[in-house]
């Protein structure tokens, strides 16, 4: 039943890059539950592999030989899975009752994550790193903006007034198993952000850089007009990048940061 209301339901409520997590989280719950006919789940049974993720639902490594315990909100994000899943087999009556309504079944705990927010000195140790190099535009702009990193790639020219020295952010990159896709931001919405003068100058220089690249490509050069794209004007992979500023940042001294820090 799970594998049918991935590709019936969620399949036509959910993003691509979503149903890709939720096929990964499914094959946890297939291989637990999968022997079950869902007329005969019960509490019982989902709290029993609810427990068994908890213990040991990772990969096994030395310390865990039969499997690492999995992250609270890993295991979280599987049990919602299924519970949306026995919501709408209920609803559709294909199923008297949800067995995993009122709260039956007991997840664990989830840790609130305190977010580490740069301070002055830091920023300016991230840039000075960064200077020099592909990224640092994109490093600068990051900061100034707020932006998320798919937002950021999928920025092109046109969505930058230099006169007004405001950016509209309108859509996003994805990647997904079946590659690259630019949509609509996380909002559905577009929205303006003013840049300072610093970023403006640095995109303005960024640029002179790039129409060097175009002039190097020639005819290969891919006319995406992007802002931050690949030597030959191709997008980047939003993984990609995000490693490399994770490298960065560790080559600036502060690895307790993200890209998402910025």
């Amino acid at each position: 039943y799970l594998d049918y209301w991935l590709d019936n339901h969620a399949a036509l409520r959910c993003q691509p890059k979503t149903l890709e997590r939720y096929r990964q989280l499914a094959e946890s719950l297939i291989r637990l539950l999968g022997h079950i006919s869902i007329r005969d789940l019960r509490p019982g049974a989902i709290q029993e592999a609810v427990n068994w993720l908890q213990l040991r639902g990772g990969m096994p490594t030395d310390n865990h030989p039969q499997g690492r315990p999995l992250a609270p909100k890993t295991v979280h994000s599987t049990a919602s899975l299924l519970f949306t899943c026995l919501s709408d087999a209920a609803r559709l009556e294909h199923i008297p009752a949800n067995p995993m309504a009122d709260r039956k079944v007991k997840l664990p705990k989830r840790p609130k994550p305190s977010a580490a927010v740069m301070d002055v000195a830091a920023v300016a140790a991230i840039f000075h790193t960064a200077e020099g190099t592909r990224l640092y535009s994109f490093v600068v702009t990051a900061a100034c903006s707020g932006c998320r990193r798919g937002e950021l790639l999928a920025l092109t020219w046109a969505d930058l007034d230099f006169g007004k020295g405001m950016m509209t952010v309108s859509k996003s990159l994805e990647q997904t198993r079946a590659g690259l896709r630019v949509k609509p931001t996380k909002s559905g919405t577009s929205r303006s952000i003013g840049l300072d003068e610093f970023a403006l100058d640095v995109l303005t220089t960024h640029r002179e850089k790039q129409n060097q690249d175009k002039l190097a490509c020639g005819s290969a050069y891919r006319p995406n007009n992007l802002i931050f794209c690949q030597p030959n004007g191709d997008f980047y992979s939003p993984d990609h990048v995000g490693t490399r500023t994770k490298a960065l940042l560790r080559k600036a001294g502060y690895s307790e940061f993200s890209l998402h820090s910025l």
